[in-house]
């Protein structure tokens, strides 16, 4: 069963987190305000796609179990963490969203806390972002401006394309849909853009001191270091074919004493990050148009292995 394009991204991810949590308590939502709000998220959705969503919350709230089992951990209680402050609320530690992604937190019979970054693709084996930092936020940290590339190349295109001066970015998308011959060079100016903005931003992040290099590395992988111990929990593909992934451990960034930056294909910043027990993990942070050549970019934080 595939997903409807109808339900967005964020309708999706908030039925993630209701259904995972309902299977971690025992099949039943955890208030009813909980309820109430899967209520209304599922009500113009088939039976399909209802059954869909459950098959994968209760996939992934197995997982999760097992997890703890495997640790010597019970559940005692349920708890959705997605809202600022809930976390702190719960464990009586103030913990932004930022320093502890947590949308799902479970504390044990032995009175643990223990939270997961929920994540959901039909794709069975896609990379799913552990965040998304703005382009504007990630130049404000590297003290660096690589915005004026993408503006540069949307005012040369500008300059050379008069139909698309003064234009939206949503209504120059749909010219160059009209014409292949903008589309054409819209994407290979911005493409040559993206290209200088990412290598940038690689000289910029290796030119920083060892202790910055690894605040900056940190803070867009969400591995400074948290109080509550947090997971990225990943279902991939729908239906029989789905698999859930547990991975980035939120103490890893505890265990890594130093990072390089390269600069991967056109654009992507590779990093490796070694660990103190002689081990390297690899981490990308990709960037990608929001919507065609004439938007801006956004940014994806990924986990992917070790090397």
């Amino acid at each position: 069963m595939i997903l409807s394009e109808a339900s967005t991204a964020d309708t999706n991810g908030k039925m993630h987190e209701l259904t995972t949590a309902f299977h971690l308590n025992g099949g039943t939502h955890i208030s009813k305000e909980h309820e109430e709000h899967y209520n209304k998220l599922s009500q113009h959705m088939t039976t399909e796609e209802k059954a869909e969503h459950m098959h994968r919350g209760e996939k992934t709230a197995n997982a999760i179990r097992h997890r703890l089992a495997s640790d010597g951990h019970e559940i005692h209680s349920v708890h959705i963490t997605s809202k600022a402050g809930d976390i702190g609320k719960l464990t009586g530690h103030d913990e932004s969203q930022h320093d502890n992604p947590s949308d799902v937190m479970v504390k044990t019979k032995s009175g643990h806390h223990f939270g997961y970054s929920l994540k959901t693709t039909q794709v069975k084996n896609g990379h799913v972002g552990i965040a998304n930092p703005g382009h504007g936020r990630i130049d404000s940290d590297l003290k660096i401006n690589t915005q004026q590339h993408l503006k540069t190349a949307h005012g040369m295109l500008e300059k050379h394309f008069s139909e698309l001066q003064g234009k939206t970015a949503k209504a120059k998308k749909e010219i160059g849909k009209a014409n292949p011959e903008i589309d054409s060079v819209a994407r290979k100016v911005t493409k040559e853009a993206h290209h200088h903005i990412v290598g940038e931003m690689v000289n910029s992040i290796n030119n920083k001191s060892h202790e910055e290099k690894l605040h900056f590395f940190r803070k867009h992988f969400h591995l400074e270091h948290s109080h509550t111990p947090h997971e990225k929990v990943t279902i991939h593909g729908t239906g029989d074919n789905s698999a859930v992934r547990i991975e980035h451990p939120g103490h890893e960034g505890d265990s890594i004493h130093h990072v390089v930056a390269h600069h991967q294909g056109n654009n992507t910043i590779e990093f490796h990050a070694h660990h103190h027990d002689g081990s390297i993990s690899k981490y990308h942070l990709r960037a990608k148009p929001e919507s065609g050549p004439f938007s801006n970019l956004k940014f994806s934080a990924e986990y992917r292995g070790k090397v």
